[in-house]
């Protein structure tokens, strides 16, 4: 930075590749390449990440997307990378803990723009969860062994599907975030006027 090294920083790991090529697939959302000095002088923003606890939406979405970097076993990181892709998402978009699914996608429709399918594809992402967090949806143990079955290979896809459309939504819209520099994140709604009737 300004012809000074600064420091090494461990490598990134996680499923970022296949992250941007899904949301590239999907055509939404738009996962940008940004220049290293402006994230890293928004990030400096915040507290450190080795102290940062997470004290505002941004900050616990960011503490949320670490996870996603960090080495974990094989078995089962795409549920485990979900469960922190949608934390994430709650912190940037979800206000109380009602009706969640309609937050994120209005919210995120309107940082990000509207996509077609969005609407459906939230819903399938959020019944995934619900169903494997509620103990209602069938998972392979940590010992499992026989992946060429269909269920497993149903049971993999709708995973991983769930995982890469939260990741790409969380880092695209901490993208945004940060190349508007914004410190905080809030939505209001306006009510427009009537029309005068013909």
């Amino acid at each position: 930075m300004g012809r000074r090294f600064l420091k090494t920083t461990d490598r990134i790991l996680g499923y970022f590749g296949a992250i941007v090529e899904f949301a590239g697939e999907k055509a939404w959302p738009k996962i940008e390449c940004l220049p290293i000095k402006q994230v890293w002088q928004w990030m400096c923003c915040f507290d450190p990440l080795a102290d940062n606890l997470g004290q505002s939406e941004i900050g616990r979405a960011v503490n949320a997307l670490t996870y996603l970097l960090s080495e974990k076993p094989i078995e089962g990181s795409e549920l485990v990378d979900l469960m922190w892709a949608i934390i994430g998402l709650e912190a940037l978009y979800g206000r109380g803990t009602s009706d969640l699914t309609y937050q994120l996608v209005e919210k995120a429709g309107v940082l990000l723009g509207q996509s077609t399918g969005f609407k459906k594809s939230v819903k399938q992402m959020y019944g995934f969860r619900s169903l494997f967090i509620h103990g209602k949806a069938a998972f392979p143990s940590a010992l499992f062994t026989s992946d060429a079955m269909p269920d497993y290979e149903r049971h993999l896809n709708e995973a991983t599907d769930a995982f890469y459309l939260a990741a790409a939504v969380l880092v695209a819209s901490l993208q945004q975030i940060a190349k508007r520099n914004w410190k905080n994140l809030s939505f209001s709604f306006v009510v427009d006027e009537p029309r005068p009737e013909s």
